[in-house]
């Protein structure tokens, strides 16, 4: 599923499909950069800075329980101070 409604919106259609592609762009740039891990925060800032955090974050999710990316063990600092892990394709 590409988009959780959790705030019953109406206009579903169009928000799976804009949380598709924002899945497909993130999958297309770890494809680009196969050798690179990423947190969502750097993914976010590769692709799209206006995206939501959070947006990544589920799309990155999902890529991952469809075994297209692999949650590393790697983590880094960043925004506010706060650890983040870092992800890969999986190969």
């Amino acid at each position: 599923m590409p988009w959780y409604n959790t705030t019953k919106e109406k206009n579903k259609k169009q928000l799976d499909k804009k949380a598709k592609t924002q899945a497909e762009t993130i999958l297309e740039w770890f494809q680009k950069n196969p050798k690179e891990a990423a947190t969502p925060l750097e993914v976010q800032e590769a692709c799209n800075p206006k995206w939501l955090t959070t947006s990544v974050r589920r799309a990155m999710t999902d890529l991952t329980a469809e075994g297209k990316l692999v949650k590393t063990d790697e983590k880094v600092v960043e925004r506010y101070g706060k650890s983040n892990y870092r992800w890969t394709l999986n190969n």
